[in-house]
């Protein structure tokens, strides 16, 4: 999209909008993917203290084992590796 200046300094777009709508969206979206793997965390979390408790220790540790991975993956991939 290519931006001119008009007469005051002012930036105006080829008639396309502003493009700070896409800016927010991805935002918007950002945010909406963290709370979803959030979530999903803590979903594993809570079946692995379920299979811990009701089922078998071995199955809830195995499942603990897989929750800090992925609380770990969750780290890495989105806040340390960007950071880099």
């Amino acid at each position: 999209m290519r931006q001119s200046l008009d007469v005051n300094g002012r930036g105006q777009t080829n008639g396309r909008g502003t493009g700070h709508a896409t800016l927010g969206i991805r935002a918007v979206l950002k945010v909406v993917l963290h709370a979803l793997a959030i979530v999903a965390i803590y979903l594993v979390f809570s079946f692995a203290m379920f299979l811990g408790l009701q089922v078998r220790p071995l199955y809830g540790n195995i499942g603990l084992l897989v929750a800090f991975v992925l609380v770990a993956a969750y780290v890495y991939f989105g806040f340390v590796r960007k950071a880099r």
